[in-house]
Order: C-alpha cells, then structure tokens, then sequence
C-alpha cells in the first residue's frame, strides 16, 4: 500500500498530526552518514517514548515535545535528509471491526520534489488495505 507521508519542519507539522498509534512504522534504510543515523535514532527514541504519554500530555507539553522533534528534524534537513511524517490504516481481513492505525516515519535522502510523498508499505497476512484508502483506477 502507498501511505501518504509529509516532511516535517516545523512544530506544527508534528503537533497537528501526531496521537497515540496503534503501532508505529520507522524505516531509515535510506540514511547512509553515520551523523545522520544518530538523528534518526533521536527522532525514533522520541517516537517510542511518546507512545502511550501523548494523549495524557497537556497542549503546551506536546508543542515541547513537537518542538523538540521538528529541531531534530531541521538538522537532519541540514545533513541531507528530511523527515516524513504520515499514517495508513490497515483492517483485519477476517474482522471488518479490527482497524489499526498505523504511524509512519521514514527518513528520505532531499530531493528536487521535497514536498508530500508516499511510503511503500507491505501489509502482511491477515491485513489489508481499506476499501476507501485503494486507489482508482
């Protein structure tokens, strides 16, 4: 499935998408610079440790977190790399009800185009894409 994915450079551009995930997808196979690999670390321990605060964090402890986390992204920015930020949902085949929402974070070298993308992501048996997420053709 395509997941559609955003950079983020400022607060906001964390801050407004974020909340608790029922799992989160990292993917940093593209960052090569060992200086780089170390903030895609930082980015992904804050990650790992927002999960299960997020929702019981006050607004002004979350635009703090965000803060953090869009400064970590800057400097990546700086090193090459940008940080996209998106999510995909992913429904039990077999249990309509059993919907995940998945965050994605995934570290890509800049380029021309550094605006939205989309991360290729592999959904294993039993899930699948939503009815309303597959694209028309």
């Amino acid at each position: 499935m395509l997941a559609p994915t955003s950079p983020i450079r400022k607060p906001n551009d964390f801050y407004s998408r974020n909340r608790e995930w029922h799992g989160l997808l990292i993917n940093a196979g593209a960052v090569k610079a060992c200086d780089a690999l170390e903030l895609t670390a930082a980015i992904s321990d804050w990650m790992t440790d927002l999960d299960g605060i997020w929702d019981m964090s006050s607004a002004g402890q979350r635009l703090k977190y965000s803060t953090a986390i869009s400064a970590l992204c800057l400097e990546l920015e700086g090193l090459g790399y940008l940080t996209h930020f998106g999510h995909f949902r992913q429904p039990h085949m077999h249990d309509k009800g059993m919907i995940l929402d998945i965050g994605i974070i995934t570290f890509l070298p800049k380029a021309g185009h550094d605006a939205d993308r989309y991360g290729i992501v592999t959904l294993e048996d039993p899930w699948e894409v939503p009815e309303q997420d597959r694209p028309k053709l």
